[in-house]
């Protein structure tokens, strides 16, 4: 996996470096992957990780709910998943460990600012990933995410 320095506006394009080497099982790098987000802004937005995704040749599906069971589901069945976290301000790559029975709520967390992978229930998970709502109550999570795949 793919990482970054501490603070760097690059954890779009390395999630999705990141989320790319999971589904195909090839690396690619950094620099292709900012190419393919078309990188001009200081902060990668969802859109420009989806062309990414479209430029590198996969398909790719967003998750927008404020159901913490549809994430939770989703979360613990995607095979290479890029998720908004820490308040809209940072993108992290997920893979679903919902194949085995012993593991069906956790998933493996790729954090481009980590060197290592981190195994995650759903509570931990849930505390990272839930997003403030925009333009609903304070009481309202949103929870954000692109799942990508080889076609």
């Amino acid at each position: 996996m793919i990482t970054q320095g501490k603070e760097s506006p690059l954890c779009g394009p390395t999630a999705l470096a990141n989320a790319y080497e999971l589904a195909t099982g090839k690396r690619i790098s950094l620099k292709k992957a900012i190419d393919a987000c078309v990188e001009t802004a200081i902060k990668t937005d969802e859109y420009s990780l989806q062309r990414g995704a479209d430029a590198l040749g996969l398909v790719s599906s967003t998750l927008t709910t404020h159901h913490r069971r549809a994430a939770r589901e989703w979360s613990t069945k995607v095979p290479a998943g890029i998720l908004c976290v820490y308040g809209w301000s940072h993108w992290v790559t997920i893979h679903g460990m919902g194949d085995a029975e012993y593991d069906r709520k956790k998933v493996i967390w790729f954090d481009p600012e980590s060197k290592r992978p981190e195994v995650l229930t759903w509570r931990r998970l849930d505390n990272r990933w839930k997003l403030p709502a925009e333009d609903q109550d304070a009481r309202t999570w949103t929870y954000y995410g692109i799942e990508v795949w080889a076609p």
